[in-house]
């Protein structure tokens, strides 16, 4: 599915707060449902040369005054240790998947077969095995509460298969079909309700259902599709301060990404930003890659040696790749392409920073105006039909609708494969280009905000979802808001 999309330049002139006040989401939600249905329109508003934006009452004591415009930011103090609790991302243990929590479902529900929504339709599918108003709307009231589903009409389709099946012929590919080269990623299927595996060349097909039939999985359950590597995207961009989520940063070893977001990180008592690991200079690694905005000047700060005008940040988190259990046969794995950064203080002075907002670049352009949106909320697994929006140094603000919510997918760059796979990631058809790496994915809130549901990490849209990020093996939990997630 592919958006014909309106530029938000000219929506500006209604969109744009006056100055004193705080951006709002509500424009962003206006363009965001007009983008359905309307096609390009030319013209643009003139953006406004200045914007002081006012972010009064933030949590933990907090305050911030955001300049947009100028080559000036925001100092913001970090919280006090210890005073900052995950709202419901637990710091010990394994943490379930997406599809680990819709099985904890299903085994209290057993006819409960998968879900998906239809934006447009305004409507929630829920698959069931057998038809019973009272388990649906059962389930309909579990899957809201579990992920932030806003109100809707509930529908049922009839499921083939319940999730409790679907889960575990998933749970046997992992061992028994990664190790057939070819395959480039596996699924469950959401909109259909049977599985799913990519192949770099369909004249697998033969040879991956003698596998299936090894392993008792059906192969009507199974749906092949032709799914080519799709390389990792890294380019260039402009230098910006302050520092805000979406700008495009490089690495001291060559190569362009996009800066995810900014974030406190507890577990090191650090300011910093978050990107990809393959944007780091070796992915799964902690070497100390230093992170320049929006390359290196090769200007040494103040005249000394070793040093650069526009380093911003220094590697300090990024978990090692790890085999066995969720990992397929002769793979690396981990569960987010994520790596976090600190904001470095010496020898070059700290960079401003806004804390909580990301660029608000044209549709389809990586075109900057000076306009920035807040990020209220966080959205840990977005589910299938949700509608979300990636900005990227490259591609600017392109939208899309979730496909694919926990797809096992090998990482591959142009010169092939890395030996490595993400597990559970995300997918949407949303648009995206070199130098996009690392670049944030939003959705929309119940309440019209805009909320981190993500970090893309390679073409076709494939985004590791915030809740994968966030893993205590990951970067763990990680304060990025404006208000309290």
């Amino acid at each position: 599915m592919f958006f014909k999309v309106v530029s938000f330049a000219h929506l500006r002139s209604s969109v744009a707060p006056a100055a004193g006040r705080r951006p709002r989401a509500s424009g962003w939600v206006a363009a965001a449902v007009a983008l359905l249905v309307v096609a390009a329109v030319p013209g643009a508003a003139q953006a406004q040369d200045e914007l002081v934006v006012r972010a009064p009452g933030l949590p933990l004591g907090i305050s911030v005054d955001l300049t947009v415009g100028r080559e000036e930011g925001v100092e913001v103090a970090p919280p006090a240790p210890g005073s900052l609790t995950p709202k419901s991302i637990p710091q010990t243990g394994a943490q379930p998947t997406f599809d680990d929590q819709l099985a904890q479902l299903a085994a209290a529900i057993p006819s409960f077969g998968g879900l998906f929504v239809d934006e447009k339709a305004d409507t929630l599918f829920v698959y069931l095995t057998r038809s019973n108003a009272r388990t649906l709307a059962l389930v309909a009231r579990r899957l809201r509460a579990l992920f932030d589903i806003p109100e809707r009409r509930t529908k049922m389709l009839k499921a083939r298969y319940d999730w409790g099946q679907l889960k575990t012929w998933s749970d046997r590919m992992t061992t028994g079909v990664w190790s057939l080269a070819g395959v480039t990623m596996t699924d469950i299927d959401d909109r259909s309700n049977r599985l799913v595996v990519g192949v770099e060349d369909l004249r697998l097909r033969g040879a991956l259902h003698r596998r299936l039939d090894r392993l008792s999985i059906p192969r009507d359950a199974v749906r092949i599709v032709r799914r080519p590597p799709a390389p990792e995207d890294s380019s260039l961009q402009h230098r910006h301060r302050a520092l805000m989520s979406g700008f495009q940063i490089s690495k001291s070893g060559g190569g362009r990404c996009t800066l995810g977001f900014i974030a406190w990180n507890p577990r090191h008592q650090k300011w910093g930003i978050v990107t990809n690991t393959h944007c780091t200079d070796t992915r799964g690694s902690l070497e100390g890659t230093r992170f320049f905005q929006h390359a290196r000047s090769n200007t040494p700060f103040e005249g000394r040696p070793g040093t650069d005008s526009n380093e911003i940040a220094r590697e300090v988190d990024d978990p090692a790749y790890f085999t066995g259990g969720d990992c397929p046969v002769n793979r690396r794995c981990r569960y987010s392409d994520s790596a976090f950064a600190a904001i470095t203080s010496s020898p070059n002075p700290r960079p401003q920073f806004f804390l909580g907002y990301f660029a608000e670049a044209d549709f389809d352009s990586p075109n900057w105006r000076g306009g920035m949106v807040e990020i209220g909320h966080e959205e840990h697994y977005p589910v299938v039909g949700r509608l979300v929006i990636k900005v990227g140094k490259t591609t600017g603000v392109t939208l899309g609708e979730v496909t694919n919510t926990c797809l096992t997918v090998n990482s591959y760059t142009n010169d092939g494969d890395t030996g490595t796979t993400m597990i559970c990631q995300a997918r949407a058809d949303y648009r995206s280009d070199s130098g996009d790496s690392g670049g944030p994915v939003f959705s929309l809130s119940q309440d019209n905000g805009w909320q981190l549901a993500g970090l893309h990490w390679r073409g076709g849209g494939t985004f590791s979802p915030i809740g994968q990020v966030q893993r205590s093996g990951e970067l763990g939990w990680l304060y990025f808001c404006t208000s309290r997630c």
